[in-house]
């Protein structure tokens, strides 16, 4: 009951009815309310874990991972073991992850939409700042102590669970006042300068190779910008600064989309070198390595790994890549693919760890020995196929696989 208690009643009644059918022969119905009570029971014992990731959800839609990444960290890891404790008959363990999990999430939605809820009037205040300096103050007097005193308002009213209605509110201030900026002669001087300046930082990193026809857009709705508000033309002004502005943040999020993959393909490079090193042992296949590894006498042995990387090295350089993955700056867009690269690297440092166990396997009776053997390519192969996954997902550069063979981890 402590799961979902609706759900599990209905399982029951169901159940209870179930047993009234086939005890007045109606079979049929008995067979439909059984797979009805089968259904419930099944939406019973899932529902808090379907509960937890529908929390996570929610906590990633408010960018939850800028604000709490170890407390959302956690909620994930938590609802994956809450899967696979269910799926081991591990129910109370499941349980606790599993309300762990949306304990965790639930916490990470409140501080998420708090946070960016600060975060907007921060920075609707320093925009107002701004314009107060550019003379915006000194033209729209009544205006501006409008504005101060509805955000006071609204930071003395607010409620998470009404983030959406006050963050509404606190946009259509931010259009108030960028209507009234629009008549600011200062503002839009100030404005282009600083676009200027962000378009050549920008360029400098590589926006005029990678993304030259949106730089040229940038220029041109710059130029656009201050010559309407030369010839009065404010609205249309603002509208050109307003474009620029988001084009500016289009370019950034596309270099920054651009370095990430760049980077990340290093490293695939270099785990995949790492793979070639140790090839030999792969290419080996786990049929041709489990004979190797049982004498004539049906006793396990341990096994010289020769003319390949030395397995605890193999272990130590993918711990070393992951260690470098963990710490990427990664873009909003990115973080699934960051999240399945640091899976597949676990995946491979498990299978290396297991290889180095086939440098003792003297130690083994033969059962364990071919078992540790098969779980290592199995562990191997799995991140392999994950290696590929990932590499289709990468957007900027596209990349060839350069291992060959490795596909025969497993025979």
């Amino acid at each position: 009951m402590r799961y979902a208690p609706d759900q599990l009643q209905t399982a029951r009644q169901l159940r209870l009815n179930l047993e009234d059918l086939i005890a007045q022969g109606h079979f049929e119905q008995a067979v439909q309310t059984g797979t009805q009570a089968v259904a419930a029971a099944e939406a019973a014992l899932w529902s808090k874990v379907n509960a937890a990731e529908d929390a996570i959800a929610t906590a990633r839609r408010y960018d939850a991972f800028s604000f709490e990444p170890d407390r959302m960290a956690r909620a994930i890891v938590s609802v994956r073991q809450a899967r696979e404790q269910i799926e081991a008959g591990r129910y109370q363990e499941a349980e606790l992850n599993a309300q762990q999990a949306l304990t965790s999430a639930t916490h990470s939605i409140r501080r998420s939409r708090e946070a960016s809820f600060r975060k907007q009037l921060d920075s609707l205040n320093n925009r107002l700042a701004q314009a107060t300096k550019g003379g915006t103050g000194f033209y729209h007097v009544a205006e501006v102590a409008q504005i101060v005193g509805e955000m006071n308002q609204l930071r003395a009213q607010f409620d998470p669970e009404g983030y959406e209605d006050f963050a509404q509110r606190v946009g259509l201030l931010e259009t108030q006042l960028a209507g009234m900026m629009e008549t600011t002669p200062d503002v839009i001087e100030e404005m282009v300068v600083r676009m200027q300046e962000h378009l050549a930082a920008l360029e400098a990193r590589g926006a005029r190779r990678d993304m030259s026809g949106e730089a040229d857009a940038v220029r041109q709705h710059i130029n656009y910008a201050e010559l309407d508000f030369r010839n009065s033309r404010f609205r249309s002004s603002y509208e050109n600064a307003k474009k620029a502005s988001e084009l500016l943040a289009l370019i950034e999020q596309g270099l920054a989309e651009r370095e990430f993959d760049a980077r990340l393909t290093e490293f695939m490079r270099e785990f995949s070198g790492l793979l070639n090193e140790f090839g030999p042992v792969l290419d080996m296949g786990s049929t041709t390595m489990m004979q190797l590894v049982i004498d004539t006498h049906g006793r396990a042995r341990a096994v010289a790994m020769l003319n390949a990387l030395p397995p605890t090295t193999l272990r130590t350089r993918i711990n070393e890549i992951g260690a470098r993955v963990q710490v990427m700056a990664v873009p909003a867009t990115r973080m699934d693919i960051h999240e399945s690269m640091l899976r597949m690297l676990e995946m491979a440092k498990d299978a290396a760890a297991g290889f180095e166990r086939m440098l003792i396997l003297d130690q083994y009776g033969p059962d364990q020995a071919r078992d540790v053997v098969q779980t290592a390519y199995v562990q191997m192969l799995n991140a392999r196929h994950r290696q590929l996954e990932i590499m289709e997902t990468i957007q900027y550069p596209q990349v060839d696989d350069p291992v060959e063979g490795v596909q025969r981890v497993l025979q």
